[in-house]
């Protein structure tokens, strides 16, 4: 399994489970808003656990999704958004690889981050800027064979139909409302709610970490020293 701390795992798969679950609510962009904003909060998150002082900026730098990506991803958005209406089990089905595409990208990323966070490598406290940090977790995450986390978090979600719609339920309620996009405020305020399990999302990400837990630590290992190459250095500690 990760080699990651307890609070930290938790924290790396709750907001990858919210962020893969964005592409259900039945709000034109606001899916992309909200992924931002809980991809943000996670690194900032990890930061604070390690005790780094990142600025806004950097935890953009960190967090943040390719512009190209994010202007994809809206067009998709409003794409789907007749069917997002209705959220039903055919749609979870329709939509499944993008959810767990986005879950499994976010979890690989929020790993690889706090790794260079605990292993020193990101400014202040080390060698390395929060952009060349972003670069080389990418690098990874490109080059690396993902499908182990993949496949769990599939198998996870699988499991989980209904704490999943629980889960939409609730940020659809909260954000699906209203007949406009809900002000900035709002929108991380219902972050934080959907974050801390108000939203039920605590029974979702048990199941996927039982799943994730038959990964072998192999798979951690090698992404940390690819992790450690990329940045410049295979023996630092």
């Amino acid at each position: 399994m990760a080699n990651i701390q307890g609070v930290h795992q938790s924290q790396i798969l709750t907001h990858s489970v919210l962020v893969g679950l964005t592409p259900l609510i039945p709000v034109p962009f606001m899916d992309e808003v909200v992924r931002e904003m809980l991809l943000r909060r996670m690194v900032r998150i990890l930061a604070a656990a390690h005790r780094l002082d990142l600025s806004p900026a950097e935890v953009r730098t960190l967090a943040d999704e390719p512009k190209e990506n994010w202007l994809k991803g809206a067009a998709m958005s409003v794409a789907v958004m007749p069917i997002k209406i209705i959220v039903r089990k055919a749609f979870f089905v329709l939509q499944g690889k993008r959810v767990i595409d986005l879950a499994s990208t976010s979890y690989h990323r929020g790993y690889l981050i706090d790794v260079a966070f605990a292993d020193r490598w990101c400014a202040p406290d080390g060698p390395r800027r929060p952009h060349e940090i972003r670069q080389a977790v990418d690098a990874v995450c490109r080059e690396a064979n993902t499908e182990p986390v993949t496949w769990a978090i599939r198998a996870g979600l699988e499991q989980s139909w209904q704490g999943m719609t629980g889960v939409v339920g609730f940020l659809r309620s909260r954000l699906g409302k209203g007949g406009g996009k809900p002000a900035e405020a709002r929108v991380e305020e219902v972050v934080e709610e959907a974050a801390s399990d108000a939203s039920g999302i605590g029974g979702v990400v048990d199941r996927v970490q039982k799943t994730l837990s038959q990964v072998p630590s192999q798979h951690f290992e090698d992404l940390r020293s690819r992790l450690h190459a990329k940045l410049g250095g295979n023996d630092r500690a």
